[in-house]
């Protein structure tokens, strides 16, 4: 019934914000949309605009992120949070959640992939003092697609910064 899926709806948004992976497996069984932007950031309830792996990102929860990508066919690059133009991986490095980081990566997320405001996730790290430190390192890294380039390092954002600029704001 309708009612059943806009339940497990629901659950799955409140599920991926807590890293609860079995929550996730019960509310997609009971038929959620694992690609769905519906939910709000800040808790998971229903009437925002964010995907379920956009909060399992926010979450640092890897292992709700593998069970999205792998079990549902979840494209770890497709935008997260509809208003930004976000990508999980720029949710991640924002806060700094470097375990999302590196699966996200291994999972193929695209590490020069710019916002719609020119944000790439190295300047999201750039943004947190030290906390990006581990961040800004795996992205270095890089995943499958190999290490970051100077092209994707000195990318610069709709307002003009490069990571370092943000780097340097943030001291």
């Amino acid at each position: 019934s309708v009612r059943e899926v806009d339940a497990a709806q629901a659950l799955l948004g409140k599920a991926s914000k807590k890293g609860d992976v079995e929550g996730m497996q019960r509310a997609v069984a009971a038929g959620a949309d694992a690609r769905a932007a519906v939910y709000k950031f800040w808790d998971g309830s229903m009437g925002g605009s964010c995907t379920a792996a956009w909060l399992a990102a926010d979450n640092n929860s890897g292992a709700g992120l593998r069970f999205l990508a792998g079990a549902c066919g979840v494209d770890p690059n497709a935008v997260g949070g509809t208003d930004t133009g976000w990508r999980p991986i720029h949710v991640a490095c924002s806060y700094g959640h470097t375990d999302a980081v590196l699966v996200l990566l291994a999972l193929g997320a695209d590490p020069t992939v710019a916002s719609e405001y020119g944000r790439t996730p190295c300047m999201c790290a750039a943004s947190y003092h030290s906390s990006g430190t581990p961040c800004l390192r795996a992205l270095a890294a890089g995943g499958p697609g190999g290490a970051l380039g100077g092209d994707a390092v000195n990318a610069v954002s709709k307002e003009g910064q490069t990571a370092l600029d943000v780097a340097l704001e943030f001291n």
